[in-house]
């Protein structure tokens, strides 16, 4: 069988949104790009504080991911979210830095409003513990 040796140029073109729009016979060899902030979600905002811990990074399409560190003084205690959630339908996770006094079987991170979440770091004692959150935003 004979094997084709001719190479055909790709062409890429780098467009907006409207000239890309406006193309109306595409070419077989020419690849058609528009700006990826228009087809995938990505980061439109992110906050770091690295004296407390405190971070969170908000998407274009609204999903948030957000932590911290919180000391706890009791069993249970809560944490006030950077960034309140449009529902309690968000999940998260908690580890406890001082693992010597903590039950990590008890460990929990529970959504009780929109804006603070409970957490139980497994022991009684205080203790610094490190949080997550993931969900989507008003």
């Amino acid at each position: 069988m004979p094997q084709d040796t001719q190479l055909t140029q790709l062409v890429i073109h780098k467009l907006t949104q409207a000239q890309y729009d406006a193309i109306v016979a595409p070419s077989a060899n020419e690849l058609y790009l528009t700006p990826d902030d228009v087809t995938y979600p990505h980061v439109v905002t992110a906050y770091n504080d690295s004296t407390t811990g405190a971070w969170y990074r908000i998407w274009s399409d609204g999903w948030c991911e957000q932590g911290g560190r919180v000391t706890t003084a009791a069993f249970m205690d809560v944490v006030s979210l950077l960034q309140p959630y449009r529902d309690t339908l968000y999940s998260g996770t908690l580890y406890n830095l001082s693992g010597a006094y903590s039950d990590m079987c008890n460990l929990s991170f529970r959504p009780s409003t929109q804006s603070v979440a409970t957490v139980y770091p497994g022991t009684d004692a205080s203790s610094t513990c490190v949080w997550t959150a993931r969900g989507y935003i008003s």
